[in-house]
């Protein structure tokens, strides 16, 4: 069965669609007084046709959206269609639902962001270290690590082929949250340690 992707389109509109893997369906929850969504983003969710299902909530209220995706979520698991539940949403008050249904024996989750599909929500962001001294060894980097990682188990066709779009791909994989200085150092990271190279603005990797 695939896995479910629920996105709650009041709480996040920023939605990475080339990040969502193959398998994934996608149900998109409007608000009522959502009127529109982004040409961009209609025009990256149009090639996934069927996977991609939109829901307008028929009224408005607090908490409206949050019950009709929830609601949801018990037709599908009812039904069996699904075999893991993700809620796209950076709002808690889902996490007592997610305990619920998890508790089930059914993989659920929150995530704030797409790129953290592919593993745990990202840590906080801590101050970039000093500068080793000449000669010393480079420590291991967890952003770097952790990016590596969520690239070797994407298909090689389908990595970024060019360093802007591969710096956009970063960002989303650890949650939109890298300061642009600290973003570019990991960018030029990968190049230095030769996990990346480019020739004619073309990126090719090395792992």
């Amino acid at each position: 069965m695939q896995p479910l992707l629920l996105v709650d389109f009041e709480n996040v509109q920023a939605i990475d669609v080339e990040l969502v893997p193959p398998d994934y369906r996608i149900a998109i929850f409007c608000g009522a007084n959502q009127k529109s969504a982004s040409l961009d983003l209609t025009s990256r969710l149009q090639p996934l046709g069927s996977r991609v299902q939109w829901h307008r909530v028929s009224g408005s209220g607090k908490n409206a959206l949050d019950f009709h995706l929830a609601f949801h979520m018990g037709r599908v698991l009812e039904r069996k269609e699904a075999g893991e539940f993700v809620i796209l949403a950076k709002d808690t008050g889902y996490d007592p639902l997610v305990k619920h249904i998890s508790s089930l024996g059914v993989p659920c989750r929150r995530i704030a962001a797409v790129g953290e599909l592919h593993g745990s929500p990202v840590a906080p962001v801590v101050q970039a270290p000093k500068p080793l001294p000449k000669g010393a060894s480079v420590p291991a980097n967890p952003e770097l690590e952790r990016v590596k990682a969520i690239l070797a188990k994407t298909q090689k066709n389908k990595r970024p082929r060019k360093r802007s779009t591969l710096t956009k791909h970063v960002s989303a994989m650890l949650g939109n949250k890298l300061p642009e200085a600290k973003l570019t150092a990991l960018i030029d990271s990968m190049f230095k340690r030769k996990l990346v190279s480019e020739a004619n603005n073309v990126v090719s990797y090395h792992f």
